[in-house]
């Protein structure tokens, strides 16, 4: 049996496949079979194997990633969301507190002014307060809701 394995490997030597010769000439336990095995060895060495990453490791780790890239892209579209709302709603957000101001808290008009810029200056957040307020409470039909809306959301009044 190893003889026959022997020649088998030897054809493989003769044919130039050293990887099939290794093979056979691994699974025999004999000196000469080892002497070939060096030659073959000496002639073409065994390709290194690639390292691999475990799919135990991969896997899991991928996961990670994926769910870091989701946070990430969630984190900046709010970011980027905020802003275009706090920019695109700011003049309306404006002009409802100046009119509320105007209309029903009887000071001065530059007073009501400069309340409103205050306001603004402050916080990013109270365009969104004093619009959802006005969307809950519209000034003009429910003055006192508003003002009751904007003391909640810690919109100051004068």
């Amino acid at each position: 049996m190893p003889r026959e394995r022997m020649l088998q490997a030897r054809e493989h030597i003769k044919a130039k496949r050293y990887d099939e010769a290794r093979s056979i000439l691994k699974t025999i336990d004999h000196p000469k079979a080892k002497e070939w095995l060096a030659k073959v060895n000496k002639i073409s060495p065994p390709a290194k194997r690639k390292r691999r990453i475990r799919p135990v490791i991969a896997i899991p780790l991928a996961i990670v990633v994926v769910i870091i890239v989701i946070v990430i892209a969630i984190t900046m579209s709010r970011a980027s969301y905020s802003n275009w709302f706090y920019n695109s709603r700011l003049p309306e957000a404006r002009a409802i507190l100046s009119g509320f101001c105007d209309a029903y808290l009887n000071i001065a008009e530059h007073r009501c002014t400069q309340w409103v810029n205050e306001t603004f200056e402050e916080d990013i957040k109270r365009t969104f307060q004093v619009v959802t307020c006005d969307g809950l409470y519209n000034w003009l039909a429910e003055p006192q809701r508003f003002a009751n809306c904007l003391a909640v959301s810690e919109v100051y009044m004068p």
